[in-house]
């Protein structure tokens, strides 16, 4: 499946040949033998990787060693299946050449920042493998649709091991999985994914809205007031999570702040302690100390205000979910419960108040 497989499937086919039996032999054992190597043949010159063509050169070298009349049928009616798998691999060559594959994710750069463009590439790229996936250039759809949704949940897989922080990756696999009705041992692969991407990225809102969409959606609508809240409970989860993330980086912003300053008026005192009594220099110093702690404080203001503006919006949303899930409701559930917590909470827009009125 993986296209540097290669190595994986000689070693198979290795291990094949080195078991008991003769290939060729006239002993049920080495019929056994040789049914097994054909069958892993098979399935390897279907895959797209780079060792194909030498695995190919192999097949062939198998079937006629055996009998060339009888190989030469093998060959020819396998032959369509390799040119199809030698094709996709030539695509895949092309797509994906530039692709980066580690295990090590990093943090997004922020963009503008050195190594963002590069970042967007590696994501570009993966995103076109997955699409070229989808796709299905290997015809796998109506034979062996299972076969086809693996390739493309392995992919998913791949990529997150180097996108683990880019949210927008893990909700495309969450969807993918709803879409095709995706389980593993009984689990629901698609919530999986949005659990695992809210594990990686606690303060993501769309991961947190998505997750909260999908309780939602799936959990069946309450007939009684008991289990309104129970389900209530369930779809509120993901809301929360994100905001008991958002406040605490909103606490860790203000401490940044109260250090930095503190940092710039220790340094200015120490400054003015050396100083030998210059006017002009104390006057110099009291500018600068008023310009760096100017720019301090307007560069956590602009932080300050688009996490304010983040918690907003979140707290609408969930505004609008208990509104649709208990109704306005009272100061203990519902809409007004919800807009009583945010308001004890703060660190609110007036956007809020116009949406719960509008709501």
């Amino acid at each position: 499946m993986d296209r540097e497989s290669g190595s994986l499937w000689k070693d198979w086919i290795q291990f094949i040949k080195s078991g008991p039996g003769v290939v060729g032999g006239p002993g049920w054992q080495d019929q056994q033998k040789m049914d097994q190597l054909r069958k892993a043949y098979h399935r390897a010159i279907t895959v797209p990787m780079s060792a194909l063509t030498e695995l190919w050169k192999d097949y062939d070298q198998f079937e006629l060693g055996l009998n060339k009349a009888t190989g030469r049928q093998f060959i020819q009616k396998r032959s369509p299946g390799y040119m199809t798998a030698k094709s996709a691999s030539l695509q895949m060559d092309r797509k994906i050449g530039n692709l980066n594959r580690t295990s090590l994710p990093r943090l997004p750069p922020a963009p503008g920042f050195a190594g963002a463009t590069e970042y967007m590439e590696q994501v570009n790229i993966w995103k076109q493998w997955i699409q070229w996936e989808k796709e299905d250039p290997l015809v796998l759809a109506d034979d062996e649709p299972e076969v086809l949704k693996q390739r493309i949940l392995y992919v998913y897989k791949q990529a997150l091991m180097a996108l683990r922080f880019w949210p927008e990756m893990w909700v495309d696999a969450a969807e993918w999985c709803f879409e095709n009705n995706i389980f593993k041992d009984g689990v629901d692969l698609g919530i999986k994914f949005l659990t695992d991407g809210i594990a990686a990225n606690p303060e993501s809102v769309l991961l947190a809205l998505k997750h909260g969409d999908r309780i939602e959606m799936t959990l069946p609508v309450a007939d009684t007031e008991e289990s309104k809240e129970e389900r209530a409970k369930a779809i509120r989860a993901p809301y929360d999570q994100v905001l008991e993330t958002l406040y605490h980086m909103m606490q860790k912003l203000k401490e940044r702040e109260k250090n930095e300053l503190a940092k710039i008026e220790k340094a200015a005192t120490e400054h003015a302690g050396r100083n030998d009594g210059d006017d002009n220099d104390d006057q110099d110093q009291t500018l600068a100390l008023e310009q760096r702690t100017q720019a301090v404080k307007q560069g956590f203001s602009l932080q300050t205000e688009l996490l304010k503006r983040t918690i907003s919006f979140i707290w609408i949303a969930l505004c609008r979910a208990m509104r649709r899930t208990q109704g306005k409701g009272s100061q203990t559930k519902g809409l007004r419960q919800v807009f009583t917590e945010a308001r004890g909470k703060g660190q609110l827009t007036s956007d809020v108040y116009v949406a719960v009125a509008l709501i």
